[in-house]
């Protein structure tokens, strides 16, 4: 909402410094053109003709420096300049701040710096707060992404257990992938830690039993957690 409210702002300023003294130029050339136009609608008109395009350059141009950003970051990346690479980033992530982007428009963009972000800080480990929040926004914008699910999961540092937003997006990833077998242990481990016993951690637990994906120690944690999950199995 911030960044909508940022956004318009310098819309309305762009297109009050550029609209006004436009009408003073265009207006006289328009009544002699069509002396019946009504100047009140030609100047309403000029206003949300350079309202439209004032938004659509702010956005054009955020998005090619936020690329621009993101091919440098990975160029870096490439030479193991690290430092450079993480500044890259950064900038990327000043110029989505600065609310040049369309609100409405901004999806692609955003998956495409956040993306860059989560698999920069997973595969270098780097938990600085503004990296672990990008990587949880980006998990929750693609949860398939399997490969940064994974590792997400495997990164204790990127993961707090009392944290709502982290357990919504645990749980969210436990129903994107109930069926990838691979990465239940990787999700039972997370939800056994945070001493999960709800209704999606038993869905889990029972899930990962029936397709023997449990190793015998996880196996008695979960019926330390919850005593009679497995009853079934043993009557």
């Amino acid at each position: 909402m911030r960044l909508f409210f940022k956004h318009m702002a310098f819309r309305t300023w762009i297109t009050a410094g550029t609209g006004i003294p436009l009408s003073f130029i265009v207006m006289p050339q328009i009544r002699h053109m069509i002396p019946q136009a009504s100047p009140p609608l030609v100047y309403t008109l000029l206003i949300c003709i350079v309202f439209v395009l004032a938004g659509g350059g702010m956005h054009f141009t955020a998005q090619q420096f936020i690329k621009g950003f993101i091919r440098q970051a990975q160029k870096w990346e490439q030479e193991k300049k690290l430092t450079q690479c993480e500044a890259a980033l950064m900038k990327g992530l000043t110029a989505y701040n600065s609310g040049s982007l369309i609100p409405w428009r901004k999806k692609k963009t955003e998956k495409k710096l956040t993306n860059a972000m989560a698999l920069f800080a997973l595969v270098h480990d780097r938990p600085a707060p503004l990296f672990i929040k990008a990587t949880t926004h980006f998990l929750k914008l693609c949860p398939h992404e399997t490969e940064i699910a994974a590792q997400w999961l495997n990164k204790e540092t990127f993961y707090a257990p009392h944290d709502p937003a982290d357990a919504r997006l645990l749980t969210l990833l436990a129903r994107t992938h109930k069926n990838n077998t691979p990465l239940l242990p990787l999700l039972v481990r997370r939800f056994v830690a945070s001493h999960r016993s709800d209704f999606e951690a038993r869905t889990l637990y029972t899930t990962c039993h029936e397709a023997h994906a449990l190793s015998a120690s996880m196996h008695q944690k979960i019926l330390t957690l919850i005593p009679d999950i497995f009853a079934d199995d043993d009557s």
